[in-house]
């Protein structure tokens, strides 16, 4: 039996004792005096967790959703809240390294799939949205311990079983992002909430699982699709900006927001149209990104590259100095990999032009 058929097995003995564990706490809410009668209703807990899983404090959510369910134990959106809250917390650990993230996210993932039984109506997308993100996420997993596994090849000769596991470790990352691009299309293709036919979680994974899978085509879709989406966005707090003066400032965080969003996706589809080929279209794409965002110091080299293989080398030169002037502000290592190719760049790309040389001079670093 496997680690991950463990944790399942754990979690549905756990999930039989439920009802007891609600029975029991049911009582004791019961008979306690110290709480007015408002702490004993199941939306009462909900409306608190909601509060709190709205400001990312997931833990504490998860305690008030079971507190909730303690009182009714068929309250769908405490069930649906538990169940994200601990999709959430597996994707924490799981990003900081925790060993605990497996078994949260076996967790969440058997939550959800007892969800998928129930009758969500309009929601039921929410559960398969879930269920997307849970695979996604095991896909991260064992494309981070491949990753690992082909830096230790580097450091010796790769032997035959390390090669082997390598190879298992990748059959395995796929398995689980087919497993979610499955779950994703599904929301997509839903016809009865609009919210789901255009999801923004299940596009913009669909767009970087693409990638990773180097279908790169595919990837554009759903990111332009994404991109689509956000602008509308940007339009429509726009309008409401103007529209509702009063609330000026709340539309300007979802403009923000909007904006964040816009930033990341057009990173992504750069990238999408460089690895294409489409040269001119990425280089577009970049000088709009530096637009919104000139904090962005990638985004000057990968301008740079793209310049450079256009032949606009005078333009690719300004670029890498704009990327070194901003590494050398961010104390970034001198044998950074990013930092090596700029300076060589910079120094050939002088050379070409006739132009004296700013690397011996230190200009480029200043």
């Amino acid at each position: 039996m496997t680690r991950r058929e463990e944790i399942r097995t754990t979690m549905i003995r756990r999930t039989r004792l439920i009802p007891l564990v609600f029975a029991l706490a049911l009582a004791a809410c019961t008979s306690s005096s110290d709480q007015t009668q408002e702490d004993h209703t199941a939306q009462f807990h909900v409306e608190n967790a909601q509060r709190l899983y709205d400001g990312n404090h997931y833990r504490r959510a998860l305690q008030q959703f079971d507190k909730a369910l303690a009182l009714d134990a068929e309250n769908q959106p405490a069930l649906l809240g538990r169940a994200w809250c601990l999709l959430f917390l597996a994707e924490q650990r799981a990003r900081n390294g925790d060993r605990q993230a497996d078994d949260t996210l076996a967790e969440a993932e058997l939550a959800f799939n007892g969800l998928s039984e129930l009758d969500f109506g309009a929601n039921q997308f929410k559960i398969e949205l879930g269920l997307g993100k849970v695979h996604v996420i095991y896909g991260d997993l064992f494309a981070a311990r491949a990753s690992m596994l082909e830096n230790r090849s580097k450091d010796r000769t790769a032997s035959e079983s390390q090669d082997l596991a390598w190879h298992t470790t990748i059959k395995e990352r796929d398995t689980e992002y087919n497993k979610a691009r499955g779950y994703f299309k599904a929301v997509l293709a839903r016809k009865d909430n609009r919210d789901a036919r255009n999801n923004l979680t299940a596009l913009i994974h669909l767009a970087r699982i693409a990638v990773i899978q180097r279908d790169y085509a595919e990837a554009l879709v759903h990111a332009e699709r994404y991109l689509g989406q956000v602008e509308k966005s940007k339009n429509l707090w726009v309008q409401s900006s103007v529209r509702f003066p009063r609330d000026k400032g709340i539309w300007e965080a979802k403009l923000a927001g909007a904006v964040t969003k816009e930033i990341e996706v057009r990173d992504l589809i750069a990238d999408i149209l460089y690895k294409l080929g489409r040269l001119e279209l990425a280089e577009k794409e970049l000088t709009q990104l530096i637009f919104l965002s000139p904090e962005r110091t990638d985004s000057y080299l990968n301008r740079g590259i793209v310049r450079d293989e256009l032949g606009q080398k005078r333009e690719a030169l300004g670029d890498y100095k704009s990327f070194m002037l901003r590494a050398a502000r961010l104390d970034m290592d001198a044998g950074d990999p990013r930092v090596l190719k700029s300076t060589e760049r910079i120094i050939e790309l002088e050379k070409e032009l006739g132009i004296p040389s700013s690397i011996l001079k230190g200009e480029a670093n200043r």
